[in-house]
């Protein structure tokens, strides 16, 4: 899948309800949805110790960031300027 449907698959599943979401996986037989913060805080891993932010797909991650909020407001400029989506605060990204 190219980078560009990758995009638009993701946004158009960060539209769905919570009901759509679910038909939606059980239709493709998915593992039950457990929901994850994208923005996290590494002390080991291999990784420099910091805030870190995941991409749409959970393949890479992004940082380290000094806090949480300057990792929360890189993953917003990510979503925009790479999705080329605005993922406004109800849909889980808080400003």
């Amino acid at each position: 899948m190219s980078s560009q449907s990758t995009r638009e698959c993701w946004f158009r599943y960060i539209k769905l309800s919570e009901e759509e979401k679910k038909d939606f996986r059980e239709k493709l037989h998915l593992k039950e949805f457990i929901p994850h913060d994208p923005v996290e805080y590494v002390r080991h891993d291999n990784r420099e110790e910091g805030w870190y932010f995941w991409n749409e797909v959970w393949a890479d991650s992004y940082g380290p960031y000094n806090t949480e909020k300057e990792a929360r407001e890189a993953l917003n400029k990510y979503c925009v300027e790479e999705l080329g989506i605005d993922i406004p605060s109800s849909d889980g990204v808080d400003d």
